[in-house]
């Protein structure tokens, strides 16, 4: 898969955090970022659809009573 370059601006502590996350666990930054990204989308993604379901359903729970329900 070809990949391109996107530069984002973060504050200095979350950098140090984000490389010193990656260097701890040996996987590359990029990788490591790629994936967040990715699962952060899927995730809401998901929240979205779920909501979307609820709305449409008659006795639906609320996302957050089914959160603690689940837990």
């Amino acid at each position: 898969m070809q990949k391109v370059g996107y530069t984002v601006r973060l504050s200095p502590t979350l950098l140090e955090r984000v490389k010193r996350f990656c260097k701890v666990r040996g996987i590359k930054s990029s990788f490591f970022v790629e994936e967040a990204l990715r699962s952060k989308m899927e995730d809401l993604s998901d929240i979205a659809e779920f909501d979307r379901l609820a709305y449409e359903a008659k006795d639906a729970v609320d996302f957050k009573e089914f959160l603690k329900e689940i837990d």
